[in-house]
């Protein structure tokens, strides 16, 4: 899924799709990025400012609620 030059970097919609899925999973984006093929800051502009972190953040919350402890 690497990017060539001739798409600018640039993510098509699925492709956002699938990082916003991974970022939920637990992934890094340094990981992510590598999977799409982009540096980690280009996978993060390519989304609105915190998007990223606060899909994150969610995934953090969903694993503590599955563990059985309570979210805060």
């Amino acid at each position: 899924m690497a990017k060539n030059d001739g798409e600018g970097g640039k993510l098509s919609s699925m492709e956002k799709l699938l990082v916003l899925s991974l970022i939920r999973q637990g992934l890094k984006q340094d990981h992510v990025a590598a999977a799409v093929g982009m540096h980690r800051t280009s996978l993060s502009r390519a989304f609105p400012k915190g998007l990223l972190a606060e899909v994150g953040r969610l995934a953090g919350k969903k694993q503590d609620t599955e563990d059985g402890q309570e979210a805060s």
